[in-house]
C-alpha cells in the first residue's frame, strides 16, 4: 500500500531543492553577467550613438525601481533625494566621462567609480532579495537611487 504521506513529503523536498537550486542558479547568472559586462564596457568603452544617451539611463532608472519595491515611505523619500543629489553630482564631474574614436566609431568609458558604486548596490540589494528576504535592504536602495541619478546625470 502506498504511503501518501512519505510520498508528499518526498515530492515536496524535491520541488523545494529544485526551486533552491534554481535560486541560486539564476542569481549567479544576474551577477555574473552583469558583472562581465559592466568590467567589459568599462574597460574597453560601449559605442556612442543618439540612443546609447537615452536607452541605458532609462535601463539603469528601469532595474533600480524594480529591485527596490516594498520599500518604507521614509526610505522612499530618502531614494529621491539621493536621486536628486546623485544627478547634481553627476552635473558637475561630467567631465569624468571619456570619449575616443576607434575604427571610424565614437565610444565612451564612464568613470569607474560609478560604474562600482551602481554595480555594488545593485548586487547588494539583489543578495538581499534573494537570500534574506526578511532583511530591509532600504540602504541598498538608496545607494542605488543615488548611483543612477550620477548615470542619468551624465547623460544629460
Amino acid at each position: 500500500m502506498i504511503d501518501f504521506d512519505r510520498l508528499y513529503t518526498f515530492a515536496y523536498s524535491l520541488v523545494m531543492h529544485y526551486l533552491l537550486a534554481f535560486k541560486y542558479i539564476s542569481y549567479g547568472l544576474i551577477v555574473g553577467i552583469l558583472l562581465l559586462r559592466k568590467t567589459y564596457r568599462t574597460a574597453f568603452g560601449g559605442k556612442f550613438s543618439r540612443r546609447s544617451i537615452f536607452l541605458s539611463p532609462l535601463l539603469y532608472l528601469i532595474f533600480t525601481v524594480a529591485v527596490s519595491f516594498n520599500m518604507l515611505i521614509v526610505s522612499m523619500i530618502l531614494s529621491i533625494f539621493a536621486f536628486i543629489l546623485g544627478v547634481y553630482v553627476s552635473f558637475h564631474t561630467s567631465k569624468s566621462i571619456i570619449f575616443f574614436t576607434k575604427n571610424q566609431r565614437t565610444y565612451y568609458k564612464r568613470p569607474v567609480w560609478v560604474v562600482s558604486v551602481w554595480s555594488l548596490a545593485f548586487i547588494g540589494r539583489l543578495t538581499v532579495l534573494f537570500f534574506f528576504p526578511a532583511v530591509n535592504g532600504d540602504v541598498f536602495s538608496i545607494l542605488l537611487f543615488f548611483a543612477t541619478g550620477l548615470i542619468i546625470g551624465e547623460a544629460a
